[in-house]
């Protein structure tokens, strides 16, 4: 019986925390360790770490915590994120993936394979998967990365969200252009670890080495973060493409949404996370491919207690999670309003908490703003006790996202919560019950919903009241669903077996 069977799994992603922190990396993280939990066999595949000096590409392989984990070292596909790649062929096609890949299935031999993200992996592992080694895949669409090499379907230079009719290729390579040539970012993380490492090892040997070595490790850190931002912009600033070469990359962008689009229509099931995702993807591949719909969760939500709003609240303080980190997720969008609503005299009237890195471009003016306060990098088990005094969430994002797990965060505290309508977030977040929508996603509209806040409290206190009141999905729901759409995953591929 499928319903009881313990299965052999291998999920497919990329890095692994904490070299790489965030939703993506702490969602996939939080079922594996679920699955062992319940018996089942785990395995992970990724691509991961940058080593400096050494360029080969070497497949590494360790155990952690009863989790056997593959990992590409040095992969000579390049991902960096929003910045997109100039190696787009890469992306499609990569002979020592491929082979680490082949290797890996004939030792684990999966029931069921379970791909978050391809970054840094060729998207040919779909074919393997599905055409060599003919086993049930179940993709979560965690970002929209095989449609869009800068993950996000949003243009950087028009600031608005792409579409089907998009001048494919061209587009394409207008965002991409910006991509830095090194692996800078891995690196500093890569980094960043190693240094982590040793200052616990010395912790635990020697008191005054550790402490010499943390002087150290924090002035070599210090180097890096410089190391790491100065380069990259200075190599962008200095990006020349030549006409040729502009040419053939159009026609690569244009080729590799073309062949993704027919290898994520081949994959068993495919996974939204959001009815908006669902919506988007259909647009892109056709609604003849069936796509679900499961609304993620992370594990640390299940610790976030709700608060009751108590009277006497003077100023509103309001707290962003990470909406700093860059114009698509609302920055330049947030800070905007800050400043209208400071320059029509609400400085003491409210103030905006902000956790995650705050980008170069937004610290200076800010910075200037008396009710700005910047709070630096947090964990996400800390933030019971850092949402403690916070009265409203804003996630300001202005591309469609694929869920916000930080909305969620937010709400699970108690919070109402402004948002962009982009996005999955709107899943969960319903206007005038338990926060804002910001419809126009404008600047005007943002400053509105936070007047509304700042000047009528008890909007703040009947929000939270029905936040309250409403059910709380719990983690433990969440794995019973995914595990539900695994068996319907090997149950579709069985009957698509036995109609051949």
């Amino acid at each position: 019986m499928i319903e009881n069977k313990i299965l052999s799994i291998l999920h497919i992603g990329w890095g692994f925390y904490p070299w790489r922190k965030g939703g993506l990396i702490l969602y996939a993280r939080d079922l594996m360790k679920e699955q062992i939990k319940a018996k089942h066999r785990v395995y992970y595949f990724c691509a991961g770490r940058k080593l400096p000096i050494i360029n080969k590409s070497f497949l590494h392989s360790r155990v952690s915590d009863k989790l056997h984990i593959w990992e590409i070292i040095n992969s000579s596909i390049s991902h960096k994120g929003d910045s997109g790649t100039l190696q787009p062929e890469l992306t499609l096609v990569e002979p020592f993936s491929e082979k680490c890949f082949s290797t890996i299935i004939q030792k684990v031999k999966p029931d069921i394979v379970h791909i978050h993200e391809l970054a840094g992996l060729p998207s040919s592992i779909i074919d393997l998967i599905v055409d060599k080694y003919r086993i049930p895949c179940l993709m979560t669409l965690a970002d929209y990365y095989l449609l869009c090499p800068c993950l996000k379907l949003f243009n950087h230079l028009s600031k608005e969200n792409c579409r089907l009719q998009c001048n494919l290729g061209s587009a394409c390579l207008q965002c991409n252009l910006s991509s830095p040539k090194y692996h800078r970012n891995d690196l500093f993380e890569t980094a960043s670890l190693l240094l982590t490492d040793i200052e616990a090892k010395l912790s635990l040997t020697d008191v005054i080495l550790w402490q010499k070595s943390r002087n150290f490790c924090s002035q070599v850190y210090a180097y890096l973060q410089k190391y790491r931002y100065k380069s990259d912009r200075a190599e962008k600033h200095n990006k020349v493409v030549s006409r040729e070469r502009y040419e053939q990359l159009k026609i690569q962008f244009k080729k590799r949404r073309i062949l993704n689009s027919k290898r994520l229509k081949k994959i068993t099931q495919l996974v939204a996370r959001s009815h908006k995702v669902k919506q988007i993807y259909d647009i892109f591949l056709g609604t003849e491919k069936q796509i679900s719909v499961v609304n993620p969760y992370l594990h640390h939500i299940d610790l976030i207690s709700p608060k009751k709003m108590i009277s006497g609240i003077k100023k509103v303080k309001f707290v962003t999670l990470n909406g700093f980190i860059s114009i698509q997720k609302g920055g330049t969008l947030l800070m905007d309003a800050v400043i209208s609503l400071n320059k029509q005299g609400y400085s003491n009237r409210f103030e905006i908490h902000s956790y995650g890195q705050v980008q170069q471009i937004y610290v200076e003016k800010l910075n200037c703003q008396p009710n700005f306060f910047d709070h630096g990098q947090y964990e996400a088990d800390q933030l019971d006790q850092l949402l403690n005094p916070m009265h409203v969430g804003i996630v300001p994002s202005i591309w469609e996202e694929v869920f916000g797990y930080v909305g969620l965060e937010l709400l699970s505290k108690g919070l109402p919560v402004i948002a962009s309508k982009k996005g999955g977030i709107t899943d969960y977040l319903i206007h005038d019950e338990n926060g804002f929508l910001n419809e126009s996603c404008s600047v005007e509209e943002l400053v509105f919903w936070m007047k509304k806040y700042i000047e009528d409290k008890n909007e703040i206190f009947r929000h939270n009241q029905n936040i309250l009141q409403s059910s709380k999905r719990t983690y433990s729901e969440h794995y019973s669903q995914i595990m539900h759409t695994y068996r319907q995953v090997l149950q579709k591929h069985e009957r698509n077996l036995n109609s051949e």
